[in-house]
């Protein structure tokens, strides 16, 4: 049955497709009507434009919008009109598909048939890296995820940390669509090309904060008869150094990226593999790579721990190097490139959407059989270890069988100093009730700072395992769980205050945290928590109140030292 679909992007219609692009096409491809409205970004909100209005034009039987801000109006509203007409005008059932948390603002006050997808596609609460994030998302992800009808994760990570106790969360990997490097006849060298020696390795994609130029640089040192070919942006200060192998060819448009793929030799997908967003992504530029034919070599990314012989993680740069050189120039069998590309089309992510969408009851199955399938991928034996992916093996029992996640998860914390692997164990023992080795766990590793362990032990003093339950949430920054602890916190209301406090500080949301603060300002928590009074000092700097703050803060920061049984960490 056609619905009419409206998709509310976090990137722009353009040469360069993403996710939201490609799932907008396949959409239309099974006959749905589909409406894609652009992201607004500061650069947008601040242009002077002398009018609003919205601009709309037809792609590939899909509506492109565009809405431009008047000054002094409000794009919200007029974003909020355009969905409600689009809704309005059609008699068909309209599923809006959002990609950003904050687009919940958007759609609270729509009227109408319709339903709401969340399609998650990063880790929202890994600010260094996700700059395209903010702390309020973090709150709005909360509202999204309560709200949807569906919500879709793009990789192992996200589903099964999203998935906790719910069912309407489903894995959709990425994808690619067959039509896009589909040949009518042979493909001829692009020009530029022709003057870089074979054999050839790429990279295609961004190069930003979550590349490890350093690993790079070292493959490129180490291979000199080999050219490493990079299309794509290039953030400032990334790959300034030049190498007689190493080529920068800039950004590409997508239908062009089929006509260099096919002239190399090896695709490589060289990230740093321990931070969040990594952890959570699942690249398209390895199904690209594929579908061309070529080995794919990665960092120990966890979507490359699959069985196919031609997705390759590795964990050091030794085994980096030898995949390169075992590897290099060799070609996918092309009955199996068939089958796992038809298995990860954008078709068959769209269509999955849509089945579940109209049938929900098939949703708690679903999940069943999705934890088995990652458990029984992963139970088979890799050649290389990979920590990482221990941990997320071990969660994926969480629900099921809580003692051999634990075991699984503490064998991969004595394997790794991965803050990763540290806070899912942490995690898991808070979600069977293991609070003292949770305890042990944040005052003894990394994953907590010192106003993080301070404000634990504080709370160890009060003998209180609610308090204790949440902080230990709170420092390893599961503020879904932390959102939910507080609903369900009733005991006491002067403390739910201040726990809701410091979790709107957490979010950015001071105005909301600073009315709390002052109803419990003279309670006598200010006595024993150092969080509290960093927190006073964070609101007090942000309503220009800087001296109060400095003093404040030096309170918080000698309650620390103390709690830590250590000499004062102050400078005079």
């Amino acid at each position: 049955m056609q619905k009419n679909i409206i998709v509310l992007s976090s990137c722009k219609w353009g040469d360069i497709l993403q996710r939201p692009h490609h799932m907008a096409r396949a959409l239309r491809s099974l006959d749905h009507s589909v409406h894609y409205i652009d992201s607004i970004s500061s650069a947008d909100l601040a242009s002077p434009y002398l009018e609003s209005k919205t601009l709309a034009r037809q792609v590939d039987g899909l509506w492109i919008y565009q809405v431009q801000k008047q000054v002094d109006t409000d794009i919200q509203v007029d974003i909020q009109r355009l969905i409600q007409s689009l809704i309005d005008s059609t008699k068909h059932e309209s599923i809006l598909v959002l990609y950003l948390p904050r687009y919940i603002n958007y759609v609270q006050e729509l009227t109408g048939n319709y339903k709401i997808v969340y399609d998650c596609v990063d880790d929202h609460t890994d600010l260094d890296y996700s700059y395209w994030s903010t702390h309020a998302d973090i709150e709005w992800e909360n509202h999204i995820m309560k709200r949807a009808d569906l919500v879709l994760t793009t990789s192992t990570s996200l589903y099964l940390n999203k998935s906790l106790g719910i069912d309407k969360v489903i894995l959709s990997k990425n994808a690619v669509d067959p039509k896009d490097f589909s040949f009518e006849e042979k493909c001829p060298i692009p020009e530029e090309l022709l003057a870089i020696p074979s054999p050839r390795v790429c990279y295609v994609g961004a190069v930003d904060k979550w590349f490890d130029q350093d690993l790079f640089y070292a493959l490129v040192e180490f291979n000199p008869d080999i050219s490493f070919v990079v299309i794509g942006p290039v953030r400032p200060q990334l790959l300034t150094h030049s190498f007689p192998n190493l080529y920068l060819l800039g950004i590409k448009p997508h239908s062009d990226i089929k006509q260099y793929l096919i002239h190399m030799d090896l695709g490589i997908i060289p990230f740093k593999d321990d931070i969040d967003l990594i952890i959570n992504c699942d690249p398209i530029k390895k199904y690209e790579y594929a579908i061309s034919g070529l080995p794919v070599i990665s960092t120990a990314l966890p979507e490359l721990y699959d069985d196919e012989p031609y997705l390759i993680p590795c964990a050091t740069f030794d085994q980096f190097q030898s995949a390169i050189r075992l590897n290099i120039g060799q070609r996918w069998e092309p009955s199996r490139l068939d089958r796992y590309i038809g298995s990860n089309t954008w078709l068959t992510r769209a269509s999955e959407m849509m089945h579940y969408i109209d049938y929900p009851s098939e949703l708690s199955g679903l999940k069943i059989n999705t934890l088995q399938q990652i458990q029984s991928n992963w139970n088979k034996n890799h050649a290389i270890s990979a920590p990482i992916v221990d941990a997320l093996h071990g969660l994926s029992y969480i629900e099921t069988d809580s003692n051999m996640a634990l075991s699984i998860l503490q064998d991969a914390v004595q394997n790794s100093n991965s803050l990763f692997v540290e806070k899912t164990l942490i995690l898991c023992l808070v979600l069977t009730d293991r609070l003292e080795e949770a305890i042990d766990l944040a005052l003894n590793g990394r994953m907590f700072n010192d106003l993080m362990k301070a404000e634990l032990i504080a709370y160890l003093n009060l003998e209180d395992a609610e308090l204790i339950r949440i902080q230990l949430l709170n420092g390893i920054r599961r503020f879904d769980q932390v959102r939910h602890a507080l609903v369900q916190f009733n005991r006491d209301e002067t403390f739910k205050k201040f726990l809701s406090a410091n979790y709107f500080v957490t979010i950015g949301h001071y105005d909301a945290a600073i009315p709390l603060y002052q109803d419990i300002s003279n309670s006598g928590i200010r006595e024993f928590s150092p969080l509290f009074n960093m927190n006073m000092s964070i609101l007090l700097k942000h309503q220009g109140l800087l001296q109060e703050s400095q003093q404040i803060h030096i309170a918080s920061k000698s309650m620390v030292d103390e709690y830590l049984n250590r000499p004062s960490q102050l400078v005079n």
